[in-house]
Order: C-alpha cells, then structure tokens, then sequence
C-alpha cells in the first residue's frame, strides 16, 4: 500500500535527512508504528530505537515524545529507506 499525505495536515519537518548516524547514545532516535497479527485481532505497537547503540529506547509514543521534548521528523511519503533501521527491528519481532 503507498502511504499518502494528509494534504490538510501539517508535516514535521525533515531533521534528518538519511543521516542515520550518530558518536554517542540519545543523539538520533527512530521511531515507526506497525500492527502486528495475533489471533485476537492487530496489536497497534510504536517503538523508538537509539541509532548509536541500535537498542530500544521506549514502546510509549505520542504525547510522552512531546513532554520530552522530541522533535518529530518526516522524510519522503511512501520511502522505504527513510524508517528501514526502524523497520528492521520489527521484522525481527514479527518474525
């Protein structure tokens, strides 16, 4: 399915631009929100991922970013490469 933007909706800028790196912990965080299928239904989960030591930082998402003073990022709609180090952490779960 290809992801298409909300024209009334207002885009989080672009802070990271590929630049996937980072010399130390709690520089670069990435996130991404799947579904993962269970019997009883889809279980919506977000995750946050460090980029300098590859762990998780945190499955709570949304409001909390916001009190910790977390600046969303958007790349390109539709753009595999702009949440792949994310995603492949759920690849890993998923499977």
């Amino acid at each position: 399915m290809t992801t298409h933007r909300n024209p009334q909706a207002k885009a989080a800028p672009d802070w990271v631009k590929r630049q996937f790196t980072a010399t130390g912990i709690h520089q670069l965080w990435v996130a991404v929100t799947t579904y993962v299928p269970t019997w009883a239904g889809f279980l919506y989960l977000a995750m946050v991922v460090d980029v300098y030591s590859r762990k998780v930082v945190g499955w709570a998402f949304g409001k909390c970013c916001e009190e910790m003073g977390v600046k969303p990022s958007m790349g390109t709609v539709g753009d595999a490469y702009d949440n792949a180090m994310a995603e492949s952490f759920f690849a890993t779960l998923e499977c």
